[in-house]
């Protein structure tokens, strides 16, 4: 009983993100499902050069991003942002909506330009 709640209180505490996925910018499937999930500013300044999803943070609802875009299990949606805090914040709201098959980009767009993925500016 003592390791159980040990358990409990370690998801509970913010240490979950040990169940967070992660993955390289390098190892980026090409038709990944991504959201960026940034500030406008951020994304008008400098964005990924392929197809994604922009939501900032503070204005995502994960259950109505689901639904809206039809999300299923069996696809990962890959979540961007500066660095890859806020990217691990979206993860947690996609969990609790029920959609585990989130994976953060660790780095976020800093990583992934360094690792050379095509980026465009002053959108």
């Amino acid at each position: 009983m003592k390791t159980f709640l040990i358990l409990v209180l370690f998801i509970t505490s913010g240490c979950s993100d040990y169940f967070i996925k992660e993955t390289s910018p390098r190892e980026l499937p090409r038709d990944a499902l991504i959201l960026d999930v940034r500030t406008r500013q951020e994304h008008q300044e400098i964005a990924l050069d392929q197809k994604h999803f922009h939501r900032p943070l503070d204005q995502l609802d994960a259950k109505l991003f689901i639904q809206e875009y039809q999300l299923v299990s069996d696809r990962p949606l890959y979540l961007l942002c500066r660095s890859g805090k806020r990217a691990k914040e979206a993860a947690r709201m996609f969990k609790r909506a029920g959609f585990n098959n989130v994976i953060v980009i660790r780095g976020g767009l800093i990583a992934a330009e360094k690792a050379g993925l095509k980026v465009k500016r002053g959108l």
